[in-house]
């Protein structure tokens, strides 16, 4: 995800908010069922603005820290979609992060996350996540103004790019351009052949 600082002081949560405690809960058992290969939870005490990925072990596992679940200006849409975002790391195939090729990179996580991984949701708990609204919320918390930049060489680094990208489910500048996803991949599959192993699974 984008999201990287914690709450400034003044930012109003919404953690102790019963319902916004309920939805929490709810959200993260219909990951858990839909995605039963996956461990989600939330670490309450981290006021990171985050969610995160993690292979820990034999086991894979995502970690919703409370910064980002009561932002008060996060709603359910929204919350859903980092949710999917982090599994996609786990389940999505294609270009990996180039310091953990066990994990999808982000760019192939949101694409996964907006169209595999929410037609799963919606087939196991009648969920369809609204993408838009998730993408006008999001927007509201990052608040970049950026232009695209060409200088990035994943376009998940620039904000709009990303924006574009889950509003229409596919790249935003069409496909085979992902040239950072492009040399990860060059780079991870000649790793494997130098240790006389096979590309790692997702």
């Amino acid at each position: 995800m984008l999201f990287a600082e914690q709450l400034s002081p003044d930012e109003v949560s919404v953690r102790e908010n019963p319902e916004r405690q309920a939805l929490v809960r709810s959200l993260l058992h219909d990951f858990g069922r839909t995605f039963p290969t996956i461990e989600f939870s939330l670490v309450y005490e981290f006021r990171f603005l985050n969610a995160q990925a993690l292979l820990l072990g034999s086991g894979r596992h995502v970690k919703l820290y409370g910064g980002l679940a009561f932002h008060n200006r996060l709603g359910k849409d929204a919350l859903a979609f980092a949710l999917l975002h982090e599994a996609g790391h786990h389940l999505a195939i294609g270009s990996r992060l180039n310091w953990n090729p066990c994990l999808a990179c982000e760019c192939v996580s949101d694409l996964w996350a907006v169209n595999e991984g929410a037609s799963t949701l919606h087939e196991q708990t009648g969920y369809s996540v609204n993408i838009a609204k998730a993408v006008e919320e999001l927007d509201q918390v990052i608040g970049q103004t950026s232009q695209p930049n060409p200088s990035h060489d994943c376009w998940a680094l620039s904000w709009l790019d990303r924006k574009n990208s889950m509003l229409k489910k596919g790249p935003p500048r069409g496909p085979g351009e992902c040239r950072l996803g492009e040399l990860m991949m060059r780079a991870t599959n000649a790793r494997q052949v130098e240790g006389g192993g096979q590309r790692p699974g997702v």
